[in-house]
């Protein structure tokens, strides 16, 4: 009997120190970011339809996303990927070459 015991001071032993610093732990940090992300789409020769696609920031259990515009002189339209990630995309039809959106 007293190796049971023993094992069960030394088991009690180890795990009292995660279950303290779970109760101890500090609030997460929290940060602010302005981001502007602005791009050319070079258009080739010929084109008949151009499709451009571009990255929409992601929300997560740590991450918010507000304020979320984009500026274009083209009709704006998202939709998700096999990854069900939120993407977004501008379709021009009969482009003019070298002409940026």
């Amino acid at each position: 009997m007293p190796l049971r015991a023993f094992a069960l001071a030394l088991m009690s032993a180890l795990f009292l120190p995660v279950f303290a610093t779970e109760a101890t732990q500090t609030p997460p940090k929290q940060a602010s970011f302005h981001i502007s992300n602005t791009f050319a789409v070079k258009v080739p020769k010929g084109a008949k339809s151009v499709r451009i696609w571009f990255a929409v920031p992601q929300e997560d259990a740590y991450s918010m996303v507000r304020n979320f515009t984009v500026t274009s002189d083209y009709a704006v339209q998202y939709q998700r990927d096999s990854w069900e990630n939120r993407v977004g995309y501008v379709d021009i039809e009969t482009p003019r070459a070298n002409r940026s959106p």
